[in-house]
């Protein structure tokens, strides 16, 4: 019984190592790509506010209440 308890507790332990590392990568892709995106998210959407086609454009960043573009 003990070794069935030692194996669940280093399974549980594995576990944890894994969600750890799970969190780390998708904060350091989350932080690559806002960086790497930017520009051309900033320049597209420029692009677009300033369309003859556009009537309306809504932007947002997930903290950031949407901001409204209405092109003349």
């Amino acid at each position: 019984m003990s070794f069935i308890l030692q194996k669940e507790k280093q399974e549980a332990e594995r576990k944890r190592i894994e969600a750890q590392g799970i969190s780390d990568f998708r904060g350091l892709w989350r932080r690559a790509s806002a960086r790497n995106c930017s520009n051309g998210r900033d320049e597209a959407t420029e692009k677009l506010a300033t369309s003859t086609n556009a009537k309306i454009v809504i932007i947002g960043i997930e903290e950031r209440l949407p901001l409204v573009l209405e092109p003349r």
